[in-house]
C-alpha cells in the first residue's frame, strides 16, 4: 500500500496591533517584528459621532469613504433600529 506523509507550518497569530486616533488622516499601526513573523490581514472600522436633538448617536463603519462624507458641520438621516441603534447612514443633499 503506498501512502505519503508530510508536515505542513501554518502561520498562527499571536499579538494583534490597534491603533486609536481621530481625524481623517488614518495609519496603520507598525509592529515591530521578528525574523519569522509577518503582518497579517489588516481591518479598519471608523466611528463617527453625531449631535442630535436627543443626544449623541455613533455609527461605526468600515467604509473609508464614508467617514471622510461625515464632515464637521455636514447633515445626515440617521436610520435607527428599535434598540435605539444607529444602523445606517445617509447624506441630506
Amino acid at each position: 500500500m503506498d501512502y505519503c506523509d508530510y508536515t505542513v507550518m501554518e502561520w498562527q497569530q499571536i499579538n494583534t496591533a490597534s491603533l486609536q486616533g481621530t481625524g481623517y488622516s488614518p495609519q496603520w499601526a507598525q509592529p515591530q517584528l521578528v525574523s519569522n513573523q509577518r503582518l497579517g490581514e489588516q481591518q479598519a472600522t471608523y466611528t463617527v459621532v453625531f449631535e442630535t436633538t436627543n443626544g449623541q448617536s455613533t455609527y461605526t463603519t468600515n467604509d473609508f469613504n464614508l467617514y471622510q462624507q461625515c464632515q464637521v458641520g455636514s447633515r445626515w438621516v440617521l436610520n435607527i433600529n428599535t434598540l435605539g441603534d444607529v444602523v445606517s447612514i445617509e447624506p441630506i443633499k
